[in-house]
C-alpha cells in the first residue's frame, strides 16, 4: 500500500509544482528560436553551446508544438520525465539499501529544486531531463552485474559506457549524475548491495566507467561537431561557476540568489544552516561506526564533487551555466541532507518513525511549494507577459502588404519581476535582438496561420530607442514591462 502511495506521489506532486509552466502560453530566450528553426525549411534549431544531439532532440520535439501556444506539450514532456527520473532514483536507491520513504524523499527533492524547475519551465531544457535519465540507467546497468564477476562484470560495464557517453552527448555534465545513486548508496552498506562487498573496489569501478562514459561522450561529440574537447575560457568559465554559483546554489535548497544582491543574507544562512546540518549530524554519531560515516559522508559531498569538478576540464566550449547545469550537485546535497536528518533520529533514538517521515514529507511539500511559486511567478507569468506585448502589438497590423516594424529591447532594469535569479529566474527575454526578431515571426506566423498573404511581409528594424514618428508602421516596446512589475 506505501509503495502504491508513493508511486502516486511521484505523478501527483511535480504535475502540482510545474502546473503554471504546463497552462501559461508563454515561451522563453531560445525556445522562439527553435520553434521557428524546427518548422522552417532548413528545419536546424541550431542552439549555440549545445550538442548535436541536443539540437537533433529539440529539433525532433519542437515538431510537436507548432506554435508558441503549443510549447505545453514540450514542456509536459520534461514534466513526465523529471517523474520518470525521480521513480527510476527511488527505485534503484531502494533496492541497494535505503529506506523505502528516505529514498523517496531524495528523489522527490530532487526534481523539484530549482535545477530541476528549469528544465520544466523551459522548453528548449527538456533534453537536458533525457540525459540525467541515461546517466541513472547507466549506474543501474553497471550496479546490476558488478559484483557478478567474469564476463557479467565485463559487459555491464561496457555497457554503463556506451549509455554515459550518450547522456555525455546531450549534456557533458550531466552524465555525473550516476555520482548521486553512487554517493547515496555509498552511505548505506547493506549485504543486498555490491558496495557491501567490497567498498573502495565498488566505487572506483563505477568511478572509472562514468569517467570512461563521460571522455567517449566528449571524443564522439568531437567527431561530430569538430569543437575543441578543452578550451582555456571554457575551463575558466566552468570553474568558476562550479564554485560561484553551482556549490552555494545547490545547498541553498530553494533560496534563490538574486543578481541586484538584494536578501543575499537569507541566501547565505540557508547555505551555512543546511553545510552546518549536515557536518553537525554526523559528528554526533560516535566510535568506529561513526568515524566510517563520517569518511563516507566525506567522499559523498567532497570527493565525487572534486570528481566532477576534474571532469568539467573536459566540456570545451559547452559550459555548464546557472542552475539548469547543477544537478550533479543538486542530487548529492539532497542524498546528504536525508541521510543527515535520518542519521540525528537514529543517533538521538528517536523511536517514534512517524516523526522522522512527517520531516520528510514537510519537506516534499515545501518542495511542491516553492517550485510552484518559482515557475509561476518567475517563469510562467513573466514569459507570458513579453509574449502578449509582442502578440497584441501584432493583431492591430496587417501585413498584407510590407510594414516597417520597429522592435524596442527592453533592459534588465524594465523586467516585470521585482527581481531576477541567474539567467534562468525572472530573466527578460526581450532584451536579446535576436530574440526579439524570432518573436515577431512567430507572432506573425500565428496570426497567419504559418502562411503570409500574398506579397506580405515586415522590414524589421531592432534598437533600444524609440525612432522618429511616421519612419514605421508598427512599434513595439518591451520596455513596457517594466509597467507590470510598477503597478
Amino acid at each position: 500500500m506505501r509503495q502504491r502511495l508513493l508511486y502516486l506521489a511521484f505523478l501527483i506532486l511535480p504535475m502540482a509544482a510545474y502546473l503554471p509552466a504546463l497552462t501559461a502560453e508563454y515561451g522563453k530566450a531560445g525556445d522562439y528560436t527553435a520553434l521557428r528553426s524546427a518548422h522552417s525549411p532548413a528545419g536546424s534549431t541550431a542552439q549555440p553551446g549545445e550538442t548535436v544531439m541536443y539540437r537533433a532532440l529539440l529539433d525532433s520535439s519542437f515538431k510537436l508544438a507548432p506554435t508558441v501556444a503549443d510549447l505545453w506539450r514540450v514542456r509536459m514532456l520534461a514534466v513526465l520525465l523529471l517523474a520518470l527520473l525521480g521513480i527510476l532514483l527511488w527505485r534503484q536507491m531502494d533496492t541497494s539499501g535505503w529506506p523505502e520513504v528516505d529514498a523517496a524523499a531524495v528523489a522527490l527533492l530532487i526534481i523539484l529544486l530549482p535545477s530541476a524547475q528549469v528544465m520544466a519551465g523551459w522548453a528548449i531544457a527538456w533534453p537536458r531531463v533525457l540525459a540525467l535519465l541515461f546517466a541513472v540507467a547507466g549506474f543501474a546497468a553497471v550496479e546490476a552485474e558488478l559484483e557478478a564477476g567474469g564476463l557479467k562484470r565485463l559487459v555491464a560495464m561496457v555497457g554503463g559506457v556506451f549509455i554515459y557517453a550518450l547522456s555525455a552527448m546531450i549534456r557533458p555534465e550531466l552524465a555525473f549524475f550516476a555520482l548521486v545513486p553512487l554517493g547515496a548508496i555509498l552511505l548505506f552498506k547493506v549485504k543486498k548491495s555490491a558496495s557491501a562487498q567490497n567498498p573502495k573496489t565498488w566505487l572506483m569501478l563505477h568511478v572509472v566507467v562514468v569517467v570512461t562514459g563521460f571522455i567517449a561522450g566528449r571524443l564522439l561529440e568531437h567527431w561530430a561537431s569538430g569543437d575543441p574537447l578543452m578550451s582555456l575560457a571554457g575551463t575558466k568559465a566552468a570553474v568558476t561557476w562550479f564554485f560561484r554559483d553551482a556549490v552555494p546554489n545547490s545547498l541553498a535548497l530553494w533560496a534563490l540568489r538574486d543578481d541586484f544582491h538584494t536578501g543575499e543574507w537569507y541566501f547565505w544562512i540557508v547555505v551555512l544552516a543546511v553545510a552546518y546540518f549536515i557536518h553537525r549530524s554526523f559528528r554526533l554519531e560516535e566510535g568506529v561506526e561513526g568515524e566510517k560515516a563520517r569518511f563516507k559522508m566525506g567522499i559523498c559531498v567532497l570527493v565525487l564533487p572534486a570528481v566532477f569538478l576534474a571532469c568539467l576540464l573536459l566540456t570545451g566550449p559547452l559550459v555548464p551555466t546557472g542552475y539548469r547545469d547543477a544537478m550533479p550537485l543538486t542530487g548529492l546535497a539532497a542524498v546528504a541532507i536525508v541521510a543527515a536528518w535520518r542519521t540525528l533520529h537514529r543517533v538521538k533514538q528517536v523511536k517514534r518513525a512517524w516523526l522522522h517521515h512527517a520531516g520528510l514529507a514537510v519537506a516534499a511539500l515545501l518542495g511542491v511549494f516553492f517550485a510552484r511559486g518559482s515557475v509561476s511567478t518567475l517563469m510562467a507569468e513573466p514569459q507570458q507577459v513579453e509574449w502578449e506585448l509582442m502578440k497584441s502589438g501584432v493583431q492591430f497590423v496587417s501585413f498584407k502588404n510590407q510594414v516597417k516594424v520597429h522592435l524596442v529591447t527592453a533592459r534588465v532594469t524594465d523586467r516585470s519581476t521585482q527581481r531576477r535569479y541567474g539567467d534562468e529566474f525572472g530573466s527578460v527575454s526581450s532584451r536579446h535582438a535576436n530574440v526579439l526578431r524570432d518573436m515577431l515571426e512567430n507572432a506573425v506566423s500565428e496570426k497567419y496561420a504559418g502562411v503570409l498573404p500574398k506579397g506580405g511581409g515586415a522590414e524589421v528594424t531592432v534598437g533600444g530607442a524609440t525612432p522618429e514618428p511616421g519612419t514605421y508602421d508598427l512599434l513595439v516596446d518591451m520596455r513596457k514591462l517594466k509597467n507590470w512589475r510598477e503597478n
